[in-house]
């Protein structure tokens, strides 16, 4: 095709590094952001490449929660007694609990 290009390595490991913090994959993110330190990426375009990612992520969250509110339509009152009080199921806010610790520098790692 006469308008495809060829990215160098530093150019794909930039971009996965976009795609991994958009998807949230943690260790994704780390190898990548190692492979482009390793493909001769600055710290400026690492942090460029994250921030662009996380300005995405975060403006699809919002997009998507306007979405789903307009799909649900009315939206009803959920009172403490209903987060709690589900049988067979344990409340909402320990299921939603994740605690961070740092692993290393620049890692943070999920623990529940």
């Amino acid at each position: 095709m006469p308008n495809e290009i060829e990215l160098n390595q530093k150019e794909q490991s930039l971009i996965a590094i976009g795609a991994s913090v958009a998807a949230g994959c943690q260790p994704c993110t780390a190898y990548h952001v190692k492979a482009a330190r390793t493909a001769g990426a600055c710290e400026r375009s690492i942090a460029l490449a994250v921030e662009t990612a996380l300005t995405g992520r975060t403006s699809a969250t919002a997009g998507m929660g306007e979405w789903a509110a307009r799909c649900q339509g009315a939206k009803p009152e959920i009172d403490a007694e209903f987060r709690c009080n589900r049988p067979g199921y344990p409340p909402l806010e320990q299921v939603a609990f994740l605690k961070l610790s740092c692993a290393a520098p620049g890692a943070i790692v999920y623990q529940g």
